[in-house]
């Protein structure tokens, strides 16, 4: 499956699926994985570590 990147990729990605209404059949093309984060948190407070994990569980509720 290709993958769409680069700058206005939404753009593109919502215009090729609305051509794609005319071209029934064809591969469309989708967004790649997200890149894991591999940063360092160690600089952050606790409160702050705190609502990350918060915002998380809730992202991973849904």
């Amino acid at each position: 499956m290709p993958v769409i990147t680069g700058r206005f990729a939404e753009a593109r990605l919502y215009l090729r699926y609305c051509a794609s209404l005319l071209h029934p059949g064809r591969i469309l093309p989708t967004f790649a994985d997200p890149v894991p984060y591999t940063g360092n948190l160690d600089h952050h407070q606790e409160a702050d570590l705190a609502l990350l994990i918060e915002e998380g569980r809730r992202q991973l509720d849904r």
